[in-house]
């Protein structure tokens, strides 16, 4: 898993996409959260919510 390997790359896409989020604004725990709803994505989420929680 390429977030497992590289979690500062995945907490900056998670940044970049936040940024670009603008109908409806969206944090990046949000978008974390749609993550695991939309595609099951737990372990991306597990991995990255601490560190996105920090910055």
């Amino acid at each position: 898993m390429t977030v497992a390997a590289h979690p500062q790359a995945g907490v900056a896409a998670l940044k970049a996409m936040a940024g670009r989020r603008q109908n409806p604004v969206q944090s990046s725990p949000e978008i974390c959260e749609q993550l695991v709803l939309r595609y099951e994505m737990h372990e991306v989420a597990d991995l990255l919510n601490p560190i996105v929680e920090v910055h």
